[in-house]
């Protein structure tokens, strides 16, 4: 019997060469992945380091620097615009008092007075600036502001400038829906909060730190290097490792300036803890990531506000089985976020911030914080008039076409978006018990520049 070899093999089937490719394109896929994930993850790393080492500098400026002393606010050499002309021996202090309009009389325009409260109408007449409280003012803390000298310095917009735009903190003026319930008028509660800035741009000698703005509230990490087509040295000469000294010299330090890129910047929105204490403030050091600067069409750049319905859902609980409004206290952590078709959706997602920026001009406007029983009398939870709360957006659903119409929306529709925030709601919109409908319409800010938010209490000298 002949024995015959096996015939050896000479390649590797087409068979054995697809499975290879697939089992390879597998791990490559797998492998592609990774990388921008890992972005992503490094640039959330990013963020919340340079973020919390922004807050502790903000937080070290506001202090070390006395930046929110009383007295450079009511100083009229360094905030000259803040003065009422009808009252110019008592200068207009902005973290207690607002007007309805730049520098009329509050009194008699509907300004709004301490953040908890009107001015009392039984001293309607009286100076508005010597009534110290309780005789004047209902007790409680100041009103929200927003603390934004950079804003002022880059845009240039200062208020009691002739002819430009108050550009006031998430304004909702023209957006937002007018209020189908109110008591003096119907205007709606987004009326923005002051942006202030004791920086004063008219009067230097008076304030020598007005250039020293940029140092203070943007990251000095973010340093420009030298280029080809911009640098400080000779023509030709450059270093990519150099700063870029093409700002100039420093007004405070006479030193040359470096170029910044402003990345990460920083404002300040809070309220004196007590109407009567001036050295004690409480709010939230806000941390911007690539922050614009500018206004378009009288809206400010980068701050977009839409209705807010804090609350939302359709099991209301009233002070009573047959009260006919109350609050969604069940829903505490739900919000149904509002705007008209003819607006551009805004930018909303996981992990972005908003705020509840509700803001009541008088006290008499709405009956915000309360609602009526049947039998007349008053109960319910108590909220600010006007507030700046910030919350931090952990779910959300699709931008969509409203489901419900309420009173006032845009004729064209409305579309809506709801979402779920990390924290629990401070502060809750009052609804019809019947459909859950808002009996008062409240305003949120979006703003996707918004990276971070920190709350802090501020003492001053």
């Amino acid at each position: 019997m002949i024995l015959r070899k096996p015939r050896e093999r000479t390649g590797i089937t087409l068979t054995e060469i697809l499975i290879s490719i697939l089992i390879l394109g597998i791990g490559m896929v797998s492998l592609a992945t990774l990388f921008p994930l890992g972005m992503l993850r490094l640039r959330d790393a990013n963020r919340l380091s340079r973020s919390g080492t922004l807050t502790e500098s903000a937080t070290g400026d506001l202090e070390a620097r006395d930046l929110l002393n009383k007295q450079s606010f009511l100083n009229s050499n360094h905030s000259p615009w803040y003065t009422l002309p009808a009252y110019t021996p008592w200068p207009y202090d902005p973290w207690v008092q607002d007007t309805s309009s730049f520098r009329a009389d509050p009194i008699t325009t509907g300004g709004a007075y301490r953040g908890n409260g009107s001015y009392d109408p039984l001293l309607q007449n009286a100076p508005p600036h010597n009534v110290k409280p309780p005789n004047g003012f209902v007790p409680g803390p100041g009103l929200p502001v927003a603390y934004d000298p950079l804003y002022r310095q880059q845009t240039g917009v200062y208020p009691g400038v002739a002819g430009g735009p108050e550009a006031r903190f998430a304004s909702g003026i023209g957006v937002v829906r007018n209020d189908p319930n109110g008591v003096n008028s119907t205007n709606p509660s987004a009326h923005g909060l002051q942006r202030l800035t004791n920086f004063s741009p008219f009067l230097p000698v008076w304030n020598p730190y007005s250039n020293a703005v940029p140092d203070i509230f943007v990251s000095p990490e973010d340093i420009v290097l030298q280029s080809e087509k911009g640098t400080s040295t000779s023509a030709g000469v450059f270093s990519p490792i150099v700063p870029d000294l093409s700002m100039g010299t420093n007004a405070v330090t006479g030193m040359l300036a470096p170029q910044n890129d402003w990345k990460y910047s920083w404002m300040f929105t809070g309220q004196q803890a007590d109407c009567t204490n001036g050295s004690v403030f409480v709010g939230d050091i806000v941390i911007f990531e690539n922050r614009p600067f500018g206004v378009d069409s009288g809206v400010v750049a980068g701050e977009t506000v839409v209705e807010a319905i804090f609350g939302y859902t359709s099991n209301v609980k009233g002070a009573t089985a047959t009260a006919t409004r109350g609050y969604g206290l069940t829903a505490n952590r739900a919000v149904l976020l509002r705007w008209p078709v003819s607006m551009v959706d805004p930018e909303i997602r996981v992990g972005n911030w908003i705020a509840d920026v509700t803001y009541e001009r008088s006290a008499a406007e709405d009956l915000q914080r309360r609602y009526t029983s049947p039998s007349g009398g008053s109960a319910g939870n108590y909220y600010p008039y006007q507030r700046c709360f910030w919350y931090q957006i952990a779910k959300r659903t699709q931008a969509a076409s409203a489901v419900n119409s309420f009173a006032g929306d845009a004729a064209a529709g409305m579309r809506e978006m709801t979402v779920w925030v990390s924290t629990p709601l401070r502060a809750f919109t009052l609804l019809n018990t019947s459909d859950g409908s808002p009996y008062h319409v409240n305003a949120a800010l979006v703003s996707p520049y918004v990276i971070n938010v920190f709350p802090r209490t501020i003492y001053t000298r």
